[in-house]
């Protein structure tokens, strides 16, 4: 044998097998994950990187407390600050039917902490259904049960199912009630306002005179008549309904 076909041989000997390359790069994988999943344990459980406080920042005079935002956040005080699910804690805060919006912030220095910001809702008015009373805001969420204030507007939507707080009221016609409520508020104190059985517009006012309007369409020309109406028939004597319906010809009735 020449000599260039006895190194040929040699180098042939000598080389590695593919076999053999794949088993050293498979092993030195499974080194590098071993040490990836160690260093993501200690970091995950590093003492340095659990929350230690967590603050909540609420508009003042809302009826939603710190205490209810950070026990509705639900955070594991031995959690890390950066494995929190900061979606889902925000998602937890917004089922607080008063809150509109929330916002989680996270700080390592000086040391790990969770800020929480909510933005609240605005109570618009009152519903008053054959399953109770509700508050309700501009987008008709329902914020609580009664009504969570006498200066706002209350109507009564007739029958309806329960709804929840935190759920959206499925009234029909209870934008535009809430806007005449508001319309008719401005001009006389009421208690409630409502449609009549053919769908016309009626109010109790405080004095408990019923009111009685039909179309809205023409109402601040028809709540206009209120006042002269009550001063023509005598401040002191007591009225029942007084019916305007067809504003040219109103209708007074007595007790």
């Amino acid at each position: 044998m020449s000599t260039a076909a006895r190194a040929k041989a040699l180098r042939r000997r000598t080389k590695p097998s593919i076999a053999v390359r794949v088993r050293t790069f498979w092993v030195v994988a499974a080194l590098v994950v071993c040490v990836v999943l160690a260093a993501g344990i200690a970091i995950a459980n590093a003492p340095q990187l659990r929350v230690r406080s967590i603050d909540a920042n609420v508009p003042s005079g809302g009826l939603v407390t710190k205490n209810a935002v950070i026990t509705a956040a639900h955070i594991d005080p031995d959690a890390n600050l950066w494995l929190l699910n900061t979606g889902a804690i925000r998602r937890r805060l917004e089922t607080i039917p008063y809150v509109a919006t929330a916002a989680v912030h996270r700080a390592q220095f000086p040391h790990p902490a969770v800020t929480l910001d909510v933005t609240l809702r605005t109570p618009t008015g009152c519903v008053q259904s054959s399953s109770g009373t509700v508050t309700i805001d501009a987008t008709a969420r329902v914020l609580q049960t009664d009504c969570v204030s006498a200066l706002l507007p209350l109507v009564d939507v007739g029958a309806g199912p329960a709804v929840a707080p935190g759920a959206i009221l499925a009234a029909p016609d209870v934008d535009r009630l809430l806007t005449d409520a508001r319309t008719v508020g401005e001009h006389i104190p009421v208690r409630i306002v409502r449609r009549d059985r053919f769908g016309g517009l009626e109010a109790i006012d405080s004095r408990g005179v019923l009111l009685k309007f039909g179309s809205d369409a023409d109402l601040p020309a028809k709540l206009a008549l209120v006042e002269p109406i009550r001063r023509s028939v005598g401040l002191g004597r007591p009225l029942r309904v007084i019916d305007l319906r067809a504003p040219a010809t109103p209708v007074v009735e007595f007790p």
